[in-house]
């Protein structure tokens, strides 16, 4: 799970994520990692290292959609 800090109203959140180990895309709420291990946002978009998928998964800040990036090799 990944969740929402606001530090001037002292809150955390739950973000994206159901809780429950997996590798599954969707809302937020159903959406599910296996280790997240980082994070970087850029572009309204959550980049997440999901260790043990090895994968990056991608949480958009609006919609809270998770999806995984597909990368292509050559």
């Amino acid at each position: 799970k990944i969740k929402k800090v606001l530090p001037t109203d002292a809150e955390v959140t739950g973000f994206v994520g159901s809780g429950e180990p997996g590798h599954r895309d969707g809302p937020g709420v159903i959406a599910e990692f296996h280790e997240p291990g980082g994070v970087s946002v850029a572009a309204d978009k959550v980049y997440v290292a999901d260790t043990n998928n090895h994968a990056i998964r991608v949480a958009d800040l609006r919609t809270q959609e998770v999806t995984t990036l597909e990368l292509e090799w050559e």
